[in-house]
């Protein structure tokens, strides 16, 4: 009674590859040639010149305590622009060479006083 036979069950329509294409559907499970646009996509990329503390903070790939940190400290300019605190990239870029530069000398430092340890 309740149960229904395959044969007597409600077809439903399913998509196929031998189906016609529409414009809509996915270039996948279209077999026919896409038309090429007339006026080409050109991807324009804008890089920001100044970021606030937030992106600071993600271009550094810290905290946005660290970043204040910095700003208070002196060790990054920065300067308010609008209503926010904004620093530029290239100083971030200045410090990260600053912090790179001193790196092996702590590193050289540090080993030493291992070796004076042991």
């Amino acid at each position: 009674m309740g149960i229904s036979h395959p044969v007597n069950a409600p077809q439903t329509r399913t998509s196929s590859r031998s189906q016609a294409c529409t414009p809509n559907l996915i270039a996948v499970w279209c077999a026919m040639p896409r038309k090429k646009p007339a006026i080409p996509l050109v991807a324009v990329v804008i890089i920001p010149r100044v970021l606030n503390i937030p992106n600071g903070a993600k271009y550094l790939s810290a905290t946005t305590w660290f970043v204040e940190k910095l700003l208070s400290a002196g060790e990054v300019p920065s300067f308010i622009q609008g209503r926010e605190r904004v620093v530029d990239v290239r100083e971030l870029d200045k410090y990260v060479d600053r912090r790179n530069a001193e790196a092996p000398v702590k590193l050289v430092s540090r080993v030493e006083n291992i070796r004076k340890a042991a």
